[in-house]
């Protein structure tokens, strides 16, 4: 079994690694994009922060987020991002409900899964590295 060490430094700053489930190349659909984008505006309403860069390959995100002097909570930016991306893709394909809850395999009802981004063991996966400074910020290789 897998040990995360995850660092949890306030307005820290981190690169974020998101893998689709199965790998299935949700981003290769312009359409989701919108939809990522729209989720993560709404996010960012929700818990503000600043997204240094990203980039978007069919299967998987990366990002750089900044977040606030006195904020180091990615982990709750992540989840509200899943859940948010989902609920959109949702409402797109008209298989969303407002308000109620999901079973936990969703395929046994024959619906599509809910879960769009990768597990691993229970938890939700993604990798996530700090930046000890603005060095190894400039220059990732700093950061292993």
């Amino acid at each position: 079994m897998s040990q995360y060490r995850r660092s949890y430094v306030p307005g820290g700053v981190y690169f974020l690694t998101l893998v689709t489930y199965r790998r299935i190349p949700l981003f290769s659909n312009v359409e989701n994009i919108s939809l990522l984008r729209q989720a993560i505006a709404k996010m960012r309403k929700e818990k503000p922060f600043e997204i240094t860069a990203a980039v978007v390959l069919p299967d998987h995100l990366h990002f750089i987020w900044s977040l606030p002097a006195d904020d180091c909570n990615y982990s709750q930016r992540i989840s509200r991002f899943k859940v948010l991306f989902t609920e959109e893709r949702q409402r797109a394909e008209g298989s969303y409900a407002e308000g109620k809850k999901v079973k936990k395999c969703p395929l046994s009802q024959g619906l599509k899964p809910l879960n769009l981004f990768m597990k691993k063991e229970r938890n939700m996966y993604f990798e996530t590295h700090s930046a000890r400074n603005t060095t190894s910020l400039v220059n990732p290789l700093n950061l292993f």
